[in-house]
C-alpha cells in the first residue's frame, strides 16, 4: 500500500474533462457510468485507461402506488415501459435496458425481453383507461438537483407523452426530505439506486427491504409476498429451487412495477493512458484506491 494517498472529492464529469491532459500515472479517478451517456463513455475510453468493475448496482424508477394515477398495476407498467424506451434514447442505446433487480452475476437474473414477454397484453379498454388516468391525475417528479441527466430527460419525455405540460421537477433540500415528499404523495416519482454483491445477495435484499430502513421503499416493505420470498431465499434449499425462487422474486417486482429497475451500472476507474491497473479479483466490486495502482 502506498505511503500516502490524497483524496479529492468533486463532480466526476468536469474532473475527467480537466484532468485528461495533465493526469499523471499515480492518479486514479473513481466514478460511476450511470451519470454518462454511451458516447461520453466511448470518448473517455479514447483518452484514458478505464477499469470497469462488475455491474453490481441497479438504478430504479420508483412509482408511488398510492397516488391515483399509479394505483393500478397495469398503469404503472405502461408508464415504466415508456420510460425505459425514453431513457434508452437519451442514453444512446437500448442495450443497457434491464428489468431485473438481480444483475447478470447474481442468481435470479432475467433479461428484460423475457420479463416483458411474460406480461399479458393490455386490451384496448384497459389501455385507454390507463392513458386517461395517467393524463388526468397530477404527476410530479421529485429530485435533489434539477439537471439534464438521462433519467430526468426521460421522465420529462414520459410525462409529456402522457399529456402533462408541467414537467419541471420538485427539488428537495435533502434525501430525507425528498423521501418524505414521495411517501406522503406530494411527489409521485423518484429515482433510487442500490446494489447486490455476489457474496451474500439475498442478505443484501433482506437489508434493502427491511421495514424502516429506507423511507423511499415504504411501499415495498409491506409487500408480504416479497418479504416471504426474501426470507425463504435465506434458508437451505436445493440450488434449482433457489434459482427458481430468485427468478420469481425478480418477476414479482417487475410485474408490480412499483420498484422499476431500468439499468444495471458499475463503478469505473480512469487513469492515464499507459499507466496501467493491477489485476483484480472479479468479486471485488468496490476496491480501495491502493488496490488499483499498478506501481506499488
Amino acid at each position: 500500500m502506498p505511503g500516502s494517498i490524497r483524496f479529492v472529492y468533486g463532480q466526476a464529469r468536469p474532473l475527467l474533462e480537466s484532468a485528461a491532459a495533465s493526469i499523471d500515472a499515480d492518479t486514479v479517478i473513481a466514478t460511476s457510468e450511470s451519470i454518462f451517456k454511451t458516447n461520453e463513455l466511448d470518448k473517455l475510453a479514447e483518452r484514458l485507461d478505464i477499469r470497469n468493475l462488475p455491474k453490481a448496482k441497479f438504478l430504479v424508477l420508483l412509482l408511488n402506488p398510492n397516488t391515483p394515477a399509479f394505483q393500478r398495476r397495469e398503469c404503472r407498467q405502461m408508464f415504466a415501459s415508456y420510460f425505459r424506451e425514453a431513457f434508452a434514447k437519451n442514453v444512446g442505446t437500448r442495450s443497457i435496458l434491464e428489468g431485473s433487480i438481480s444483475p447478470r452475476t447474481v442468481t435470479g437474473y432475467i433479461p428484460l425481453s423475457e420479463l416483458t414477454g411474460s406480461l399479458p397484453s393490455l386490451d384496448e379498454k384497459t389501455t385507454n383507461s390507463c392513458r386517461e388516468s395517467l393524463k388526468g391525475h397530477k404527476l410530479k417528479l421529485g429530485v435533489l438537483q434539477a439537471q439534464d441527466s438521462p433519467f430526468q430527460l426521460a421522465i420529462k419525455e414520459t410525462l409529456r407523452h402522457f399529456g402533462h405540460t408541467d414537467v419541471n421537477p420538485t427539488v428537495a433540500a435533502t434525501v430525507d426530505g425528498l423521501d418524505g415528499l414521495f411517501v406522503k404523495g406530494d411527489v409521485h416519482i423518484e429515482a433510487f439506486s442500490s446494489g447486490m454483491w455476489a457474496l451474500d445477495p439475498f442478505g443484501d435484499l433482506q437489508m434493502l427491504f427491511t421495514p424502516g430502513l429506507h423511507n423511499a421503499l415504504t411501499h415495498l416493505q409491506g409487500d408480504a409476498k416479497l418479504q416471504a420470498m426474501i426470507a425463504k431465499l435465506r434458508t437451505e434449499m436445493p440450488s434449482e429451487q433457489r434459482i427458481q425462487l430468485a427468478k420469481d422474486l425478480n418477476r414479482h417486482l417487475f410485474e408490480e412495477s412499483v420498484f422499476n429497475v431500468y439499468r444495471h451500472s458499475r463503478r469505473f476507474y480512469a487513469s492515464k493512458k499507459g499507466g496501467g491497473f493491477r489485476t483484480l479479483n472479479a468479486a471485488i466490486t468496490s476496491p480501495t484506491p491502493w488496490q488499483v495502482f499498478e506501481r506499488q
